[in-house]
Order: structure tokens, then sequence, then C-alpha cells
């Protein structure tokens, strides 16, 4: 009896030993698509509205209007000194607006500040009245944390999106600073800012 045993065990064992190899081998392939560029659009440009503004042509004096970047805050005006005025007549005006599309969900991206270029009229000279752009301020309605934002940074939301408002401060220029000799004149005062924004 135990030889039976023995001999079938032994049988058994040689079987699964024999038993002949069923691994395959199979080529695939691996990509990946590479997308940096997003969308970026400007829905609104930023107005100052219709103001009075008085420069002053032999000091120091500065007066400046803020349009804020939230929407629901109000245009302010403020002045250092008598020499320098602004006041703002009938509506005033608002911050400019972005959109931004096919960016990761919750991405984030740094906004660098536009350079303060001035705001002159057609025609101007060196020494006439010009206004200067300082304080750029943000503020988020999509995105992943809506309201102010502190540190230039955006955050996208769940469907890659942002939109945003921009707000400053416009100031009047000045003899010391600026040697301006002629004060405003009726009409229309425009600059040129580029807004980057990137990851």
């Amino acid at each position: 009896m135990k030889n039976n045993i023995f001999i079938i065990s032994s049988f058994i064992s040689i079987g699964i030993l024999s038993a002949p190899a069923l691994a395959k081998t199979q080529q695939f392939s691996a990509t990946v698509n590479v997308q940096n560029t997003f969308n970026m659009t400007k829905g609104k440009d930023l107005s100052f509205g219709t103001i009075r503004a008085k420069a002053d042509t032999t000091n120091a004096d500065i007066a400046s209007l803020v349009i804020p970047s939230d929407p629901d805050a109000q245009a302010t005006t403020d002045t250092t000194g008598t020499g320098a005025v602004i006041a703002i007549l009938g509506e005033e005006g608002s911050a400019a607006e972005f959109s931004i599309e096919g960016l990761p969900q919750y991405a984030s991206l740094t906004i660098t500040n536009p350079t303060e270029t001035d705001l002159v009229a057609g025609g101007s000279q060196d020494s006439d009245a010009k206004f200067k752009l300082s304080d750029f301020t943000y503020f988020v309605r999509v995105g992943t944390s809506a309201g102010a934002v502190t540190g230039n940074t955006l955050r996208a939301d769940a469907e890659g999106k942002i939109e945003f408002l921009l707000g400053a401060t416009l100031n009047t220029s000045n003899n010391s600073t600026d040697g301006t000799t002629t004060d405003y004149v009726d009409g229309e005062y425009s600059g040129t800012f580029n807004l980057e924004v990137d990851y």
C-alpha cells in the first residue's frame, strides 16, 4: 500500500513540472499630448469715465481716482493738496474684464502687473499734463477662490476657467515729478497696457 501511494505521488509531481509554458508577449505604445497654451480674451477695457481734472503745474500735488476691481465697490477720489483736482462727472468708470479657458483643473496662474505707461492726449508734448496708472488690483468672478486676489495668483475652477476684473488708480501729473507746465484740456486721454498671465 505504501508503494502505491509513492508511485502515484511521483507521477502527479512529474506531470506538473512537465506542463508546457502558456506565457505570451504583446507590444503596446504609449503617447501623451502636451498643451501648455491657453486662451485669454478681453471682455472690456478699463475706463475711468468722465472727470474734471486739474494738474499741479507749479508744485507736487497729486489727485487720484480709484476704479476698484471689486464690482460691488464704488470709485473714490483723493488729493494730496489743493494744487491738483479730480472730480467724477456723471457715470463713473469700470474695471477691465478678462476670461481664461483651456487650463487644467484648479491650475494656478501668476499675473504680472502692467508697466505703468502714461495716458496722454493726442498730439501732446512732454510738458503737457498726463495721467499715470498705479496700484493694480484684481477680482476673481469665476475660479476656485472668487473675490479679491492676493499675491497676484489666480486659480482655475474644475472646468479650467477663470474670469477676473482689473482695477487701478489714475493719478494726475505735476511739475515737480513730471515737469508738467500745461494743464489738462478737454478730450480723451489714453494709453495701451500689456497684462501678462502665465503658469
